[in-house]
């Protein structure tokens, strides 16, 4: 099941859930391993002084902004493949929110997907990402490959 908000299934399980003995347990485990991807992120993209964000220890997201006039309509990254690219541009061409134009960049040139901060009704320019990748090779890979497309973006 699939779905985008709270529906009855969910919210009359809840009780139940947060009732359990073993939730605590459980919840604290978990904030302890999200604060840990979340740690990873941020050796990983601490060196870049055009970002900032804050660690988190318990939601499964992390929002990662651009300080204020770091981004600008003129900067790329490389992709490869002309059909990708062409779409990428065409996306570019059709907003003015910066951070959306690094998002579609990002995905088309290292097929990654994030999503730009300013779609949750905010001014400030970034990107969110999840906490869920279990595996610490996989997300430090990923976020490494982000770390130098960021530096890319940035310096082009």
């Amino acid at each position: 099941m699939v779905e985008v908000c709270s529906t009855t299934l969910p919210q009359m399980t809840i009780p139940r859930v947060l009732g359990d003995p073993r939730f605590i347990e459980h919840r604290t485990a978990l904030n302890e391993k999200i604060g840990r991807r979340s740690a990873i992120i941020n050796e990983i993209l601490s060196d870049i002084p055009e970002l900032y964000f804050n660690p988190t220890y318990g939601a499964f997201y992390n929002t990662i902004i651009f300080r204020e006039g770091t981004l600008n309509s003129h900067q790329t990254l490389k992709i490869d493949n002309p059909i990708i690219k062409k779409k990428v541009e065409e996306w570019c061409s059709k907003t003015t929110n910066l951070d959306y134009r690094f998002v579609y960049y990002l995905l088309g040139a290292k097929g990654i997907c994030v999503v730009p901060s300013t779609s949750f009704c905010t001014d400030l320019k970034g990107f969110r990402v999840t906490l869920l990748e279990e595996d610490e090779e996989e997300l430090r890979e990923v976020f490494t490959t982000i770390h130098d497309a960021i530096v890319e973006y940035l310096h082009s």
